[in-house]
């Protein structure tokens, strides 16, 4: 079944941070739960990759471009899917990060 997603940009300033460490701090502000990092093949030699936790009963998902868990990275995406996905990315977008800037990119995406 197919649930509504909403997605927030988050750009950090130079040299950034690793995935891990963004997901763990978007994740606290936020005050979500269970988080844990996945990684999943695609098709095409492709592959899915970041970190997931709930918030309730809406399920976010942080990725950025570099695979390597432990490098740095300046560009994030946060996905929010389920019931009360655009209020937190709405929240998200609206907190004044100490971060970086965050950006609500789209709203209503359909994701898996």
């Amino acid at each position: 079944m197919k649930m509504l997603a909403h997605t927030v940009e988050l750009i950090l300033p130079a040299p950034g941070l690793c995935l891990k460490d963004a997901a763990l701090a978007v994740f606290g502000m936020l005050g979500a739960q269970e988080a844990g990092y996945f990684f999943r093949p695609l098709a095409n030699q492709d592959y899915d990759f970041g970190w997931s936790a709930r918030l309730g009963d809406v399920q976010l998902q942080l990725k950025g471009s570099i695979r390597e868990e432990d490098l740095p990275d300046t560009c994030f995406r946060v996905e929010f899917a389920g019931k009360g996905g655009l209020a937190e990315a709405e929240r998200l977008s609206l907190l004044e990060l100490k971060l970086g800037q965050v950006t609500l990119l789209r709203k209503g995406q359909k994701s898996s």
